[in-house]
């Protein structure tokens, strides 16, 4: 009985291929997720509970600073780089005559820290200048919130600051 020579089989690349997917993919995947583990996420505050708690509270501040009768006036002046802020003194009741005092928050939303809390101190006027110069260009929040006779008040705005000397 003659039995037919043995051919060798074709080379088959498949089974290479998909070890080598493999042997790439799976690193690939594990750097990744080290990667996206070590980045900072600043959506939040470090004490968003409590500020939720106080939301309320701020929520009737900011109402009871919309119906002043002087509104809150911030200017940015771009060629001095100050910020000029305007808080009403009269035109409520209980804090008619009142020294406002309170703090003023520069919150950056793309890096918490950068955020800055600066006392907040009219002059008899009831306007405040700030210098910004130091600040870095870019989307800044503004948190005012300040107290006159026994009435607190909050105001929140947006500036961008231009790149510049």
């Amino acid at each position: 009985m003659n039995t037919p020579p043995v051919s060798k089989p074709a080379w088959n690349p498949w089974p290479w291929a998909i070890i080598g997917f493999f042997c790439l993919a799976v690193p690939t995947v594990v750097g990744f997720a080290v990667f996206a583990s070590r980045q900072t996420i600043e959506l939040v505050g470090k004490d968003y509970y409590e500020e939720e708690l106080r939301f309320q509270q701020q929520i009737d501040a900011q109402a009871l600073a919309s119906r002043s009768s002087t509104p809150v006036s911030i200017v940015f002046d771009k060629e001095k780089r100050m910020l000029r802020i305007s808080v009403p003194r009269a035109g409520v009741a209980g804090a008619a005559d009142a020294q406002p005092h309170g703090s003023l928050e520069l919150y950056r939303p793309s890096d918490s820290t950068l955020d800055r809390k600066l006392p907040l101190a009219p002059g008899p006027d009831g306007v405040q200048s700030v210098d910004v110069r130091s600040l870095r260009a870019g989307l800044w929040r503004l948190r005012l919130s300040w107290t006159a006779g026994t009435q607190d008040f909050y105001h929140a705005d947006s500036i961008v600051i231009p790149p510049g000397a």
